[in-house]
């Protein structure tokens, strides 16, 4: 997520074998992210729904019709604003 909104990261992966890495940067997605406002509205969908995943694994219980509105809405904000696409 931190990719797509500036947040800091909240997991470390370690790899347990030999392995190649390509780092992806936000300068790498922005043009994609400019050019395809619907690209940032499915990554945001897709955040939300595992956001909604976690907190239901950790037994947080509400409306979930709007808190995944509410999840999605807060993803996609963050996202606009880290890439500056301001709601396009």
């Amino acid at each position: 997520m931190a990719l797509f909104t500036g947040e800091q990261r909240t997991a470390t992966v370690v790899a347990i074998a030999e392995t190649v890495l390509y780092e992806i940067t936000k300068e790498d997605i922005a043009p994609l992210m400019a050019n395809q406002s619907e690209v940032s509205e499915l990554i945001s969908r897709m955040l939300a729904q595992r956001q909604l995943a976690t907190q239901s694994r950790m037994n947080v219980h509400h409306d979930a019709e709007t808190i995944k509105e509410d999840v999605y809405k807060r993803v996609l904000n963050k996202i606009e604003n880290f890439f500056g696409l301001d709601g396009k």
